[in-house]
């Protein structure tokens, strides 16, 4: 099957582009009723809770496993036990937040070098420096790819927060 798409403002004007799409193909590989590729690849979802990371404070999971990937809840820097704020200062708090991270991160069959993606929240992006200094001293190996985000404010009072996704299988 042609697609004729009128691309004026990529090529000019009157000009045409034509490309051959195999939509059959594509409608292969996706549409699981009809024998296709990912037929019987069930997105199943299981949710991670451990006594190891603060209780979810709120109607959400510590974390969720799918299709291949963890996502964890944004984990602040609160000690799981006494369910108290760890640390005054940003770097003091990163490393519970990141320790409450890779708590979820074993508890679903993982590891540190699993984490592909972190996104960090920060409540001074000032302090950007003295955090990135502390976070450098948790991942050592595999670095993931990193977000780092000023926010006005984070729950509890807390000065960072962080959130991440790993590959578990």
């Amino acid at each position: 099957m042609k697609v004729s798409i009128d691309s004026q403002s990529f090529l000019g004007k009157n000009r045409r582009f034509y490309s051959v799409i195999p939509f059959d193909f594509v409608d292969t590989l996706m549409n699981k009723n009809h024998g296709g590729f990912f037929k019987g690849a069930e997105m199943s979802q299981r949710v991670i809770s451990t006594s190891k990371a603060p209780a979810a404070i709120g109607p959400y999971s510590q974390g969720i496993a799918v299709g291949g990937l963890l996502f964890t809840s944004m984990q602040i820097g609160l000690d799981p036990e006494s369910g108290e704020m760890v640390g005054t200062t940003a770097p003091e708090q990163l490393r519970r937040c990141l320790a409450n991270v890779l708590a979820i991160v074993e508890t679903a069959g993982s590891s540190v070098n699993d984490i592909i993606k972190t996104t960090v929240y920060l409540a001074d992006i000032g302090e950007f420096g003295i955090v990135n200094e502390a976070y450098t001293e948790f991942f050592q190996g595999n670095l993931p790819a990193r977000g780092v985000i000023e926010v006005s404010a984070l729950p509890k009072g807390a000065l960072v927060a962080v959130e991440a996704i790993a590959n578990v299988t």
